[in-house]
């Protein structure tokens, strides 16, 4: 009986991610969000890799302006390629859209039904909080915005696993605790560090309280082999790339206090509207039936409580921001911590609701199932707003002054966002972002602060002058000199990016490269040619090899216990 209603409240959950892309499909539009130029990149840079059988797992031959930088590598590179397969799945940017917002969706429902069943929430309130969960803004980010920390919000139910039984159980399974670990960092960088912030206090717990904690030790120190064996791709690309360059961090947001919940970032409270309802229900009720609540509620609250705090401007962040704090720098955007406060609000509120509020019968049920339909209502007002954004004019100005429109017909930019060659809108549509660049540090002007204006300077603006092709591993770029003198190439030079310059291989101690690793060479008088290509780093195959591998046999462990 209870399978057969999980089986139908999961269906119910696909139907209602269905309904939430009807405006899309309705309307025929796009949501461009700020960082969407960004995510489009990297994820037809991993398709075309696919399509043409050319496996480039540094440097972006297809995406970013063909200018040979990376950027997968380092953020999220499973995601990527993941995506990546969305995008040749799709025929056009609009029907990508529609298809990673509906995975989106389902993705996020299904984990928190799953998280709330092993926590063994009742029936009557898994499907109505899964569908609550799939209305919040922790999952709309990337809906309205491609903010692409949404993916890891929607993982983040399903690697809270382990902490059930962390608590009620005082024990770890290794494979399960490295895999889903290991999942949201190959997804994820933030969130995951979002994931191990929760279960620190939920392990504490249970090493305090349990009889065998030498047992319980050894389990958490195998899933942390087992987790490096997972993501050695990522650690091996950290570790060469960062040991041979300054790279340029994602920038630092300077008014950090400004993108806090209780400021202008304070629609992360009522997306949907009754969010905030129950919160202050929670924080309230939390409080009143302290004594009476399970460790696993009182862990969860206090958690709770902990990021909702720290997404407040509480915590003075934009004086971190200026006094130099590196981990304040890395946070960027306070609202972050939102995404764990409304997985264990929600997580509390059902403990809360089925202990003290069941008994003989819900008196709210009725106003709390309004609040379920509301909340879809609103989800698909959102939506249908930024679809109206769409079909009115200067539909890109909100992208900000780094993003560069190659064409006066506005309508002709949208326009591409329908079309099956996919590279129109990114060239249409070019936006400056120099994160994971390169820094020359011997190359840089005292003055010289934006490194976005430099980027788009030094690679966009000079990308019409070159013609870049691709034939099999390798980048030609061609141009015709007037003269012979040094020329700024729109390609970024790595430590192991491979030139060879009209035929003759250019060696690194002879590269000139600019403040953000621009190529800089002394052109002939006629035709010129440039051949580019990346050295992967030694035994990088064997890394990959033993990643993949153990990523299918602790798949595999872990799909069999399910099944006993």
């Amino acid at each position: 009986m209870q399978m057969k209603k999980n089986t139908q409240d999961l269906l119910i959950i696909l139907f209602v991610s269905f309904i939430f892309i009807v405006p899309f499909l309705l309307s025929k539009a796009m949501i461009i969000g700020s960082d969407s130029i960004f995510h489009f990149n990297r994820f037809y840079d991993t398709a075309m890799q696919m399509k043409n059988g050319n496996f480039q797992y540094f440097i972006s031959m297809y995406g970013f302006q063909q200018s040979g930088r990376i950027v997968n590598a380092l953020y999220g590179p499973m995601i990527a390629y993941f995506h990546g397969g969305l995008v040749l799945l799709s025929h056009s940017w609009f029907q990508y859209q529609i298809l990673s917002n509906f995975i989106l969706f389902v993705l996020s429902g299904f984990s928190i039904y799953f998280f709330l069943t092993k926590a063994k929430i009742i029936l009557s309130l898994r499907l109505p909080i899964s569908i609550i969960y799939m209305t919040t803004f922790s999952i709309l980010y990337w809906i309205t915005r491609q903010g692409f920390s949404s993916w890891g919000a929607a993982l983040l139910p399903i690697c809270l696993l382990p902490i059930i039984d962390l608590v009620n159980k005082k024990q770890i399974r290794p494979v399960e605790l490295g895999l889903l670990t290991a999942l949201m960092v190959q997804t994820h960088l933030f969130s995951s560090l979002l994931l191990i912030l929760i279960y620190l206090p939920f392990f504490t717990y249970a090493w305090f309280n349990s009889s065998v904690r030498i047992k319980l030790t050894l389990n958490l120190l195998l899933s942390i082999v087992l987790f490096l064996f997972l993501t050695l791709n990522i650690w091996y690309s950290f570790f060469d790339i960062y040991g041979h360059h300054e790279i340029l961090s994602p920038f630092i947001n300077q008014t950090m206090s400004k993108n806090t919940i209780n400021s202008n970032s304070f629609y992360w409270l009522f997306v949907p509207a009754g969010l905030f309802l129950m919160l202050l229900f929670e924080l309230f009720h939390g409080l009143r039936f302290w004594t009476e609540s399970s460790p696993l509620h009182k862990l969860t609250w206090t958690l709770m409580a902990f990021f909702l705090f720290l997404s407040t401007s509480l915590i003075p962040w934009s004086y971190l921001v200026k006094q130099g704090n590196s981990l304040a720098e890395l946070i960027q955007f306070p609202f972050r911590f939102f995404v764990p406060c409304t997985i264990l609000l929600l997580f509390s509120f059902c403990l809360t609701v089925q202990k003290h509020f069941l008994k003989p019968e819900w008196k709210h049920k009725k106003i709390f199932t309004l609040f379920v339909w509301a909340s879809m209502a609103q989800v698909l007002i959102l939506i249908s707003v930024f679809m109206f954004q769409w079909h009115n004019y200067n539909t890109f100005e909100h992208l900000g002054k780094h993003t560069s429109l190659y064409s006066e017909d506005e309508q002709e930019i949208k326009r591409s966002f329908f079309d099956s060659d996919l590279s129109k809108s990114l060239y249409f549509l070019q936006k400056a972002t120099p994160d994971y660049l390169p820094l020359n540090t011997t190359n840089i002007d005292s003055k010289e602060k934006n490194k976005y204006e430099t980027y788009k300077q030094e690679v966009i603006d000079k990308n019409a002058h070159f013609s870049k092709t691709i034939k099999k591993d390798t980048l030609i770029v061609e141009w015709i000199g007037d003269k012979e003198n040094l020329v700024d190439i729109p390609i970024i030079k790595y430590y192991r990016t491979q030139l060879v310059f009209n035929g003759e291989k250019v060696k690194n101690n002879a590269v000139v490269v600019s403040s953000i690793g621009a190529l800089k060479l002394l052109q002939k008088k006629g035709s010129n040619t440039l051949n580019v290509t990346y050295s992967n780093p030694p035994g990088f195959t064997q890394i990959l090899v033993v990643t993949v591998s153990s990523w299918i046999v602790c798949t595999g462990i872990v799909v069999l216990k399910i099944n006993e």
